[in-house]
């Protein structure tokens, strides 16, 4: 996580301030409060899905829970790896090895919270509904989202609308090797401190193995703040298949990232997703 974050800082610096006002927050957690806190109250009931060392929330906040991919033993073990704290690790509540976290959680929570979750799962419908499940009416579900003009997914493809709605159509179907193909062939090598080479960003063999049983650290979606609301958001909300309402979408490009906020229960009104049916924006350049 420490490395992952030391990385993007330096990434960040390269990013021309003249193109956007850039934040001043503190850190990551600062950011990410500044926006929670204007929809939730505390105390509350609050669950937080991969948290690993950096928790949104504390115990003394909130009566707070924690559900991971990993054990707290194995969340440890990693964190000692990459030469972090072991001790700052949260103790996870739930272990899941899927999305499906409705299956292991029973109880409902006024916010759910998800940073840096929601690019890395299969069917992000499902996912959305499997939250909704999670919460009581009126509750919150606070995203953070990576933007990928600041990260490795810079050269990758937007996920367009239609790829999420095809997802849940298409019910039953793997649609997960796509993911892997693209995260192979788009990786922005200079991100970890290596070379761009097409040569060998366009071998063959070393494409096809990529295709291949994912891991959730693969980024199955990548996205944009600028157009995250009015090409994906909205268009989502319009049909009717997620029973939320959108707060907010903030970005901050001190970190690069960006956070969504939607309300559970879905209001009566439904804005057309107008958006949807324009031009798609330069995302290399805008």
């Amino acid at each position: 996580m420490l490395q992952r974050i030391r990385r993007l800082l330096g990434h960040l610096e390269q990013v021309d301030p003249g193109d956007a006002v850039v934040n001043s927050f503190a850190s990551l957690r600062e950011f990410r409060r500044s926006v929670l806190d204007r929809h939730v109250r505390f105390p509350c009931d609050a669950i937080e899905i991969g948290a690993y060392a950096a928790p949104t929330v504390s115990h003394d906040e909130a009566n707070i829970r924690f559900i991971d991919f990993f054990s707290t033993e194995e969340l440890r073990a990693k964190a000692r790896q990459a030469g972090g704290d072991p001790d700052a690790v949260v103790e996870v509540d739930y272990v899941c090895r899927d999305d499906n976290y409705d299956m292991v959680v029973k109880d409902q929570f006024d916010v759910v919270i998800a940073n840096h979750v929601f690019e890395h799962v299969d069917h992000a419908i499902r996912w959305l509904q499997t939250t909704r499940r999670m919460l009581r009416s009126g509750g919150v579900l606070f995203l953070v989202l990576p933007d990928k003009k600041y990260s490795f997914d810079k050269f990758r493809p937007d996920t367009p609308f239609s790829h999420i709605l095809f997802e849940y159509l298409a019910d039953g179907q793997d649609v997960s090797a796509i993911h892997n193909f693209e995260t192979a062939l788009y990786y922005d090598l200079e991100y970890i401190g290596k070379q761009n080479d097409p040569q060998k960003k366009l071998d063959l063999e070393s494409l096809r193995r990529a295709i291949a049983p994912s891991h959730p650290g693969v980024h199955r979606h990548v996205f944009l703040a600028e157009t995250f609301e009015d090409r994906i958001m909205q268009p989502l909300l319009f049909t009717g298949v997620v029973d939320f309402d959108l707060l907010e979408v903030e970005m901050c490009r001190q970190f690069g990232e960006f956070a969504v906020v939607l309300r559970a229960g879905a209001s009566a009104e439904k804005h057309p997703p107008d958006g949807l049916f324009q031009p798609a924006v330069d995302s290399v350049t805008s």
